[in-house]
């Protein structure tokens, strides 16, 4: 996909209805974030070998990298991340969550083997059958933002578990929704809570990139990512949301 059609489709995000599901009525969504960007993909060893400045030229400027699933690391991080640097895009480390060890550990895993640091990004993947509980997700956040000096962003939802704790829930949220998963977003499956990033698809088709990836919308514009990658402010729809 080019960036002339990302940004078409990025275009269409203005305002929607869903069907409740209880009722069979229809209910305005409460979040109708505008502008957005549709330049971001997320990326782990499954990708295998990328094409980062074929890549590039299809328009993506983000991307989020596995780099920890609790205590093993991805065997592509390190790859990942030196190809995306290298070509200027913004780097978003992530690591999946699992119950087989304590949240210390795997806190510490991450932050040693991500090299994070005050003011950088970071994101927690919650999901799966070997999932942690919501109270192990809280400690691992809270010993993340510790070292990064600002929330991380939290992936739950597309399967259970997806009930946070109260302290997690003003965490900017990544959130899978995926509807038909086409590769293009579904108006019909858009999440109902405020997002940073909504993952709409795990079938998207990218230059430089062998298999299909994952892709996510920004509540905001270039800039605005831009601006949340490098200092956690939140752009001007998702910070009016969240007041």
């Amino acid at each position: 996909m080019n960036i002339d059609t990302r940004r078409q489709l990025s275009a269409g995000i203005k305002f929607w209805t869903i069907r409740n599901q209880y009722t069979d009525r229809e209910t305005a969504m409460p979040f109708s974030p505008q502008p957005t960007c549709d330049v971001t993909i997320d990326v782990s060893h499954h990708q295998g070998q990328i094409d980062w400045a074929a890549m590039k030229d299809t328009g993506i400027q983000c991307v989020m990298i596995k780099a920890t699933q609790g205590l093993g690391k991805d065997s592509r991080w390190e790859i990942n991340r030196d190809g995306a640097r290298q070509q200027g895009l913004l780097v978003i480390p992530y690591t999946f969550l699992t119950s087989a060890v304590t949240p210390a550990e795997q806190a510490e895993f991450f932050i040693q083997t991500a090299g994070l640091a005050a003011g950088m990004p970071a994101a927690l993947d919650w999901e799966g059958d070997d999932a942690p509980g919501a109270d192990v997700v809280e400690r691992i956040g809270l010993a993340v933002a510790e070292m990064i000096k600002r929330d991380p962003l939290g992936y739950w939802g597309i399967s259970p578990p997806d009930t946070p704790t109260a302290l997690m829930k003003p965490w900017p949220r990544w959130i899978p929704r995926y509807g038909v998963n086409d590769g293009n977003p579904d108006m019909n499956h858009r999440p109902t809570e405020p997002w940073l990033f909504w993952q709409y698809t795990s079938n998207q088709e990218i230059d430089g990139i062998s298999t299909p990836v994952d892709a996510s919308l920004f509540s905001g514009s270039e800039a605005e990512l831009t601006a949340w990658c490098q200092t956690g402010a939140l752009p001007a729809s998702l910070a009016a949301a969240m007041v």
